[in-house]
This record gives C-alpha cells, sequence and structure tokens, in this order.
C-alpha cells in the first residue's frame, strides 16, 4: 500500500490508513483515478452579424476565467465592459462584465458556465 490513497469518486487523496472517503462513503484505492483531459479546441471569432446573448455578468476576474473556459469548450465569447474604464476598478457594477455567445451557443455556454461555478462552490 502506497502513502496516499483515493476516492475513485470524487479523487481525494487521504494519509495512509484511512479505507473510506468522508465524502462519498466509498472504499478508497491505492491509485488516483484517471480524470478524462479536457479537450481543447481552437477558439473560434464571433461573426459580427449574429446576434449575440448574455449568458454571464460578473466581475473582470471571473469573466476571463469564463470566457476562457468556454473558448476551450468551443464556444465564441466575447467580454463587453473591459476596457470602458482607465483604471482598473472593480466595484459594483463599475467592474461588471458581461460575456455574450452566439444565439446558437447560448444554452450550451450556459451549461458549461454551470459546470463552472459548480467547481467554484467545491473550492474550500
Amino acid at each position: 500500500m502506497g502513502e496516499y490513497r483515493y476516492c475513485p469518486d470524487c479523487g481525494t487523496e487521504y494519509r495512509a490508513g484511512f479505507d473510506r472517503c468522508a465524502e462519498c462513503d466509498v472504499a478508497l484505492v491505492d491509485d488516483p483515478p484517471q480524470r478524462p483531459m479536457l479537450e481543447i479546441t481552437a477558439p473560434t471569432h464571433l461573426v459580427p452579424d449574429k446576434e449575440l446573448i448574455e449568458v454571464f455578468r460578473s466581475n473582470q476576474s471571473d469573466a476571463r476565467i469564463v470566457r476562457g473556459f468556454l473558448e476551450a469548450q468551443g464556444i465564441p465569447a466575447i467580454i463587453l465592459g473591459e476596457g470602458e474604464m482607465p483604471y482598473p476598478i472593480d466595484i459594483g457594477s463599475l467592474g461588471e462584465r458581461r460575456i455574450c455567445v452566439r444565439e446558437e451557443d447560448a444554452e450550451d455556454a450556459r451549461t458549461a458556465i454551470a459546470e463552472v461555478q459548480a467547481g467554484w462552490d467545491r473550492t474550500p
């Protein structure tokens, strides 16, 4: 048995001596679970003649993370409101950024954003 054990469901790492995952209540295994790699695709560009739909609104940092995730999923996205302020202000609506996608990508974008936000909710 190795120095660490892993939950096969959630991937949590435990020191040797633990037998069950505290969260999932399943038996731990010696090898870390294999997670599928995120398939990265080249970002495509938005066509100006397409209608854009707002799918996310947040501060600049979160908006950039979400835009990058959407583009990695092959969903072209733009951040509106970026570069409008001469100073890096992030107070209330002054720092608000909106992510927009093509109308036909809106549902997929919202699903992907929900996955990102679920990951944020699990972060300690």
